[in-house]
């Protein structure tokens, strides 16, 4: 991904979370490609009696199209952890990540505390936001349909169809005693990778990249013209100055955030970014993801992912982490199983050393923070929630500068000594940064949704605050990298 010329001279602090984009084309032919056509020939004849045996004998009745997908899953999970069948629902959810569009709503929901709730303010000019739906709402039915237990993945399903056509919802409010009873009709809507762009600090911008799409590339030259703008209209003098020429590039310093979560796209760009020695990576080594899909429609509108390629970053270090001598389980649940290896070394463009054969590894290792015992229980006992809940009951005018205060947290305090959850007077005392910055995260949130409540959330996240503090460190890395570039020419 190549950053455009912009005219923001700021600091940007980059966050490239979890990306499953597929690389390749579409299209293609399926070919057979083992020792011989007759070896195939007979593998079909094998798999054909078997399923009509199966289909034949098994002591229920049984659904072919579930029992082939199966095999070919079973198929593909010997070649590597990536390649992947997708039924037709699967494949259709993976074309519209591609594309960055579906029809639906135009909302973001979750699961808080068993009830699909609206997480973020509608998208603008959405079906969601014509007929009035708001952050908090939660939707107990679809198409009279009770939501409570039915997996989120299938709400959002249903939610989505296609354009121009309604779906009733059962909306129930905080603090409204009677369900709203809504009919929407579906449109297009943009799906955006980008879910966060704000100033962080005076001259220090923020974007979350959460994933990959046809669209990423305007996305994020938008978020920098809007973050350029917001800039300067913060400057303090308001004396116009011409520039004489247009900016090559962006040559404002770079961080990038990554964790262990971090995948695919994401480490390419990383990767990318590092060996250029464009900016600095802040956080925990990477997945280590590197493998190359290319997809192939299927018949009966399936489809086929197949690692065809591997990464590797301009230096040439692989990004793929070694899976030969664990379970695909433990390759995606324990990345510790199989670490960076550091015998895999290359050098950045002005010889600094980087590290390959296992995702991307830091400059600047910062693990993320771990939650205590007293934390932990708050969180289990859902001590935030209820406060808040009935903290907003009372005041329902809330600003978005709204702070916690000393006399606040005794009330959080009173809470919790009447809900009976025990707690010791020094673990309050301990961690009452940590209670005032989760009663604001918790008030924000449902009051002006998920993503401005993810700024009280970074106020005290150490992986930021060290990529703030490096700020200078990757402007002058950056600097020597141009000087470079100039002296060759």
């Amino acid at each position: 991904m190549k950053l455009r010329p912009s005219r923001a001279i700021f600091c940007l602090v980059l966050v490239l979370m979890v990306s499953t984009v597929l690389g390749g084309l579409f299209g293609g032919q399926v070919r057979a490609t083992t020792k011989g056509e007759e070896d195939v020939d007979n593998s079909l004849k094998l798999f054909s009696n078997l399923l009509g045996l199966v289909e034949e004998n098994y002591a229920t009745e049984v659904d072919s199209d579930k029992a082939v997908y199966g095999a070919i899953d079973g198929m593909l999970r010997t070649l590597d952890p990536h390649s992947k069948f997708f039924d037709p629902k699967a494949f259709s959810s993976l074309r519209e990540d591609q594309r960055g569009k579906y029809y639906g709503l135009g909302i973001t929901v979750t699961t808080r505390f068993g009830k699909v709730t609206v997480v973020s303010p509608p998208f603008l000019g959405s079906p969601a936001e014509k007929v009035g739906l708001r952050v908090g709402d939660v939707i107990s039915h679809v198409n009279g349909e009770p939501t409570q237990g039915m997996d989120l993945n299938e709400v959002v399903s249903k939610l989505k169809g296609p354009r121009g056509t309604s779906v009733k919802i059962r909306v129930v409010r905080p603090g409204t005693e009677e369900a709203i009873e809504m009919a929407v009709i579906r449109d297009e809507i943009a799906k955006f990778t980008i879910s966060n762009a704000f100033m962080l600090r005076q001259r220090v911008g923020y974007i979350k990249l959460d994933s990959f799409a046809e669209t990423t590339g305007a996305e994020l030259r938008d978020a920098l013209r809007k973050l350029d703008e917001t800039r300067r209209r913060t400057k303090r003098s308001n004396k116009p100055s011409a520039s004489q020429k247009l900016n090559a590039e962006n040559h404002f310093p770079l961080v990038l955030l990554i964790n262990a979560q971090s995948a695919s796209a994401s480490e390419i760009v990383a990767g990318a970014i590092q060996d250029h020695d464009r900016g600095l990576i802040v956080g925990q080594t990477s997945f280590g993801k590197g493998l190359v899909q290319s997809v192939y429609p299927l018949s009966k509108n399936a489809g086929l992912a197949l690692t065809t390629q591997k990464w590797y970053t301009p230096s040439g270090r692989l990004i793929q982490r070694d899976y030969s001598q664990i379970s695909q389980f433990d390759y995606y649940n324990h990345r510790e199983t199989t670490p960076a290896k550091h015998d895999d070394i290359k050098h950045s463009d002005i010889g600094r050393l980087v590290y390959g054969g296992g995702g991307i590894t830091p400059d600047y290792l910062v693990e993320e923070p771990k939650s205590n015992s007293f934390q932990t229980l708050m969180v289990s006992r859902f001590a935030f929630y209820t406060f808040v809940r009935d903290f907003l009951a009372k005041h329902p005018p809330i600003e978005s500068s709204f702070q916690v205060s000393d006399a606040l947290l005794g009330e959080f305090k009173q809470h919790l000594t009447k809900r009976g959850i025990q707690f010791s007077e020094k673990d309050f005392q301990d961690n009452k940064d940590y209670l005032k910055r989760l009663i604001r995260y918790e008030v924000v949130y449902n009051r002006f949704g998920v993503s401005e409540a993810a700024r009280v959330l970074l106020e005290g996240d150490p992986q930021v605050l060290k990529a703030i503090d490096l700020i200078p460190e990757a402007r002058d890395l950056a600097s020597k990298a141009r000087r470079q570039i100039a002296d060759r020419k």
